[in-house]
């Protein structure tokens, strides 16, 4: 009998223990996902404020891309091409937390196309790095496919 209400303790001890360890799992949990969230908000703000200002491309980078790009503070920018004005753009920061550029093309021959068309068209930039100096990223390019960059202060 005494070796049955042992049993019985350890079992009740361990049911207690593994109660406690289910509760304080999920206490983590919850506020992982607390954190998390908080660091997302925080982090396209963060994202945007960084972006600010004029970037250039990393010397021996692809050709192709804007020479230079400059983002101001109510969403709109402007890029350089071959040393010259290359337009001005609309960009945000996307729900994954992606640089959206929104910007009208120009193509080699407009006449090829109807008077109507739209060439607006949108470049989504996967941040690949992101710091006070350095802006590394990838995305798919009209005639160059999948890139990776860097555009530096």
């Amino acid at each position: 009998m005494e070796q049955i209400k042992i049993i019985s303790r350890e079992k009740t001890h361990r049911r207690r223990t593994l109660e406690k360890i289910m509760l304080l799992t999920f206490a983590v949990m919850l506020l992982v996902a607390a954190l998390t969230s908080c660091a997302a908000e925080e982090s396209d703000a963060d994202v945007a404020d960084r972006l600010m200002g004029t970037w250039h491309l990393y010397e021996g980078n692809i050709v192709g891309l804007s020479d230079s790009l400059t983002f101001y503070a109510d969403g709109t920018g402007s890029s350089v091409f071959e040393g010259e004005f290359g337009g001005e753009f609309e960009w945000s920061i996307d729900a994954d937390g992606n640089l959206a550029v929104l910007q009208e093309g120009v193509p080699d021959d407009p006449d090829e196309f109807p008077p109507d068309y739209d060439f607006t068209m949108e470049i989504i930039y996967i941040i690949l790095e992101l710091t006070e100096t350095t802006f590394s990223f990838e995305t798919t390019v009209y005639r160059l496919g999948h890139v990776t960059g860097t555009y530096v202060r």
